[in-house]
């Protein structure tokens, strides 16, 4: 049975720097596994970081559920993160570095994966899950 999996980072109002929102969705059959999660203000936050923190945790909740070695697609409108994972982009020095390496690693675990770029508007479900807590709290701002 295939996989479908959807991931979106935020963070606002301001970037770097903001709050940092995380939203994931996984369909399997029937059956779906969602996070939206949050971490205040910091130096250390980027919606690189975020939209990383989101991947991985597609990945970590796929190994855990015992799912790694079905036929999985991961969606997401980041092309930083699609072309890093892809190998099309190199990982360079960055904020996200780390989750990304971290991401590399976890990879080699799914024999069956492909990973999707898709437009942002075909996103909606992850990216309400990104923002819905930093909008909660106001903190909000829409940088398209």
């Amino acid at each position: 049975m295939k996989i479908n999996c959807f991931f979106d980072g935020a963070c606002s109002p301001v970037n770097p720097g903001g709050a940092m929102g995380m939203g994931a969705v996984i369909y399997y059959g029937y059956e779906q596994f969602t996070i939206s999660d949050f971490k205040h203000q910091a130096n250390g936050n980027t919606n690189n970081v975020a939209e990383y923190l989101a991947f991985k945790w597609i990945l970590e909740t796929l190994i855990e559920e015992k799912l790694n070695d079905e036929t999985i697609i991961v969606h997401g409108d980041s092309n930083l993160v699609i072309q890093q994972m892809n190998n099309e982009w190199r990982i360079k020095q960055g904020r996200y570095k780390s989750v990304a390496l971290q991401c590399k690693g976890l990879l080699q675990r799914f024999p069956y994966l492909t990973i999707k770029w898709i437009p942002r508007e075909q996103n909606d479900f992850a990216d309400t899950l990104s923002t819905i807590k930093i909008k909660e709290l106001g903190l909000f701002k829409d940088f398209s």
